[in-house]
């Protein structure tokens, strides 16, 4: 296997929000998953059932180049806290921060909008596969993301995203984690990257990848609970 050049970005933004709420008019099963979307600039009013759009919507099923890396999940944890235990150039050694379902799920998309659209920014696509966007043709900002996918983010905390693409020759199952190896290493070496991946604010993150004929796109997102 041949890994080439990433491309990298990273973004970090303060989430001015006012409202996440759970509706008592519907069903305990749904209940739990639904929240309110109130930005400061009004982007939505909208009533989001987190758990069932995303099960339920078959025409963005992430199974068919999704890179499942829920087997993975403990190697990569520990990977990124043994950095932040470490300490690096970009900032002085940090307290542990952990995988959050929801993180992933927005991860995950955000890194199938990517892949499909071929396109590379923290921006969604604006298509049918950047299922938070909010019309089509406006494409969804990952703080935005974080909060479709059920994340409990709380009014003027931080949130962060990084992303970037691993472009090969021949992948397999057993060179999975040689790319995220490779992903990480040059998030490192990238200053903003890097205090993205050590900003002791960030309690816990989420982590998604998806598979193209000769790329892998990789997105990482952020959030201080």
């Amino acid at each position: 296997m041949k890994i080439g050049t990433l491309i990298l970005a990273a973004s970090v933004a303060t989430f001015m929000t006012g409202c996440y709420r759970n509706s008592n008019s519907l069903s305990p099963q749904r209940r739990i998953n639904t929240l309110r979307f109130e930005e400061s600039r009004r982007y939505s009013n909208d009533v989001y059932i987190v758990k069932s759009q995303v099960k339920s919507n078959k025409k963005f099923n992430m199974r068919k180049k999704h890179i499942n890396l829920s087997k993975y999940s403990t190697y990569i944890q520990n990977k990124i806290n043994e950095i932040r235990a470490k300490g690096l150039y970009c900032h002085p050694a940090t307290d542990s921060i952990k995988l959050n379902k929801n993180l992933n799920l927005a991860s995950a998309y955000h890194a199938k909008d990517m892949a499909i659209n071929n396109y590379f920014s923290h921006q969604g696509s604006g298509t049918k596969t950047d299922i938070a966007k909010e019309a089509p043709g406006k494409g969804s900002q990952f703080y935005e993301r974080i909060v479709f996918f059920g994340y409990p983010l709380k009014p003027k905390r931080k949130t962060g995203e990084i992303i970037t693409y691993t472009k090969f020759k021949i992948v397999g199952e057993s060179d999975i984690l040689a790319h995220f190896d490779h992903a990480l290493e040059n998030f490192i070496k990238s200053p903003k990257h890097c205090e993205v991946l050590m900003d002791s604010r960030f309690k816990e993150f989420g982590i998604g990848a998806y598979q193209t004929r000769d790329k892998i796109y990789w997105v990482m997102d952020f959030a201080q609970s």
